[in-house]
């Protein structure tokens, strides 16, 4: 049988290896971020439209994610929830 990684003995060590699992948890803590903010946000301002969809999805970095969680909680409507 064909063994790709024979002669890896220790992948997990390996500095690509681990890079590419930090892109997976980032990517994950986006989602997660994402999801958590939509859940919240419906439950205060209803449904989002396409254009803040769209804001949302475009967010691509954790930090700024985070921070809109924080700020869902003083804004009163989508709109200013991006402004």
């Amino acid at each position: 049988m064909f063994n790709p990684f024979k002669g890896v003995v220790h992948i997990t060590n390996s500095t690509t290896y681990m890079a590419i699992l930090e892109e997976g948890e980032a990517q994950g803590r986006l989602l997660e971020g994402r999801n958590l903010i939509l859940r919240q946000g419906r439950k205060r301002f209803g449904e989002p439209s396409e254009a803040n969809m769209a804001q949302l999805n475009a967010i691509n970095s954790v930090e700024t994610i985070e921070a809109l969680a924080e700020r869902l909680l003083d804004v009163e409507n989508w709109q200013n929830l991006f402004e």
